[in-house]
């Protein structure tokens, strides 16, 4: 599957430390060649198919797979306290 970031995730990566923005996009990367794999500190959302999280440290990345186009989309990435607020 082809990963896609969203503007705002892109915004939030670029503006987070280097090493862990790295980190979350190598995490995303290896999450997408098999999406529905056993990964480690991924979950799916209760109450929202296709919806997972991925836990870096103190950060959230929302994503969901967006099956009929083949593609992976992180749409959020937040600090903990603020990721699940909207």
């Amino acid at each position: 599957m082809r990963l896609v970031i969203s503007e705002e995730a892109a915004q939030k990566l670029a503006s987070m430390q280097q090493k862990v923005a790295k980190d979350i996009l190598r995490r995303l990367e290896v999450i997408a060649e098999n999406p529905f794999a056993n990964h480690p500190n991924v979950e799916r959302l209760k109450g929202h198919k296709d919806w997972w999280r991925l836990r870096k440290g103190d950060w959230r990345v929302l994503y969901y797979v967006d099956r009929p186009n083949e593609q992976l989309v992180a749409e959020v990435v937040e600090h903990r306290s603020a990721a699940y607020r909207t």
